[in-house]
């Protein structure tokens, strides 16, 4: 596993010698993603998530590029090379930071509050670009969910639609049957149903439990693909709670 460098404090791009593989054709691409929003990581670390924000962005940018690149020899965007089957675990693409908790901002419910550093891989397909995509945006929803949870609607509300476009993102890569998609949407939706507890939307934070809860009973959340025990336990108990909840307001409408 790699971890973070608490020495980071500008970006170094990586020799570019990553490439994306489409039809028997080896597209070169730019590695700045993967410096940028591993950089990005350590600013939020340091409580910098202005300035981290900027660098997901940038990386959100390049990974932009990339898929520009393939849609060049692509004619049909819908369809996956057979080697883009997105069979990795969840740590074989991305790490997370060392002595970091994966706890409350608030003390209320659970929410997972630790960005993804992304590791290094030889070859891309559409399906591995896409998810590498929604990685960064959910580090980027990170960043305003953080700055926002003392009561800054506004902010949570950018940090809700950041979360709602990485959904999409996953839905629209195709990546979803895969156990490492699935559980980046558990921790995308556990942090998009806290947001609208933030924002008084009981209805919808009952909606997205009730999905949340159907991944969990999948039984495809565990260790063995690099999910870590005790968020799968804190997903359960909080899923439970947001449930209560939803009920408990709805009796009392």
């Amino acid at each position: 596993m790699k971890h973070a460098n608490k020495n980071t404090q500008k970006t170094q791009t990586p020799p570019a010698h990553n490439c994306i593989k489409h039809n028997n054709m080896v597209i070169p691409v730019d590695q700045s993603y993967l410096s940028l929003n591993n950089a990005g990581v350590q600013l939020f670390i340091d409580g910098d998530c202005r300035t981290a924000a900027k660098y997901f962005q940038e990386s959100l940018v390049v990974l932009k590029q990339m898929a520009a690149q393939l849609s060049v020899v692509s004619h049909n965007r819908s369809k996956f090379d057979e080697e883009s089957s997105l069979g990795f675990t969840l740590l074989e693409a991305v790490a997370f930071p060392e002595k970091l908790s994966f706890g409350n901002w608030d003390g209320s419910t659970f929410m997972y509050s630790v960005p993804f550093l992304l590791q290094e891989r030889v070859l891309f397909g559409e399906r591995e670009l896409s998810f590498y995509s929604s990685i960064v945006l959910f580090n980027l929803a990170l960043c305003f969910h953080k700055r926002g949870i003392k009561g800054h609607s506004k902010l949570i509300q950018q940090a809700l639609n950041l979360y709602m476009f990485t959904l999409q993102l996953l839905a629209d890569s195709d990546a979803r049957p895969s156990p490492a998609a699935l559980m980046v949407e558990a921790l995308v939706l556990n942090n998009k149903a806290n947001c609208h507890y933030e924002l008084c939307d009981i209805a919808a934070e009952h909606d997205t439990a009730e999905r949340l809860v159907d991944i969990l009973t999948m039984g495809v959340l565990q260790p063995k693909h690099g999910f870590p025990r005790a968020i799968i336990e804190e997903l359960i108990i909080n899923s439970s709670i947001i449930l209560d909840m939803g009920r408990r307001a709805a009796e009392a409408a």
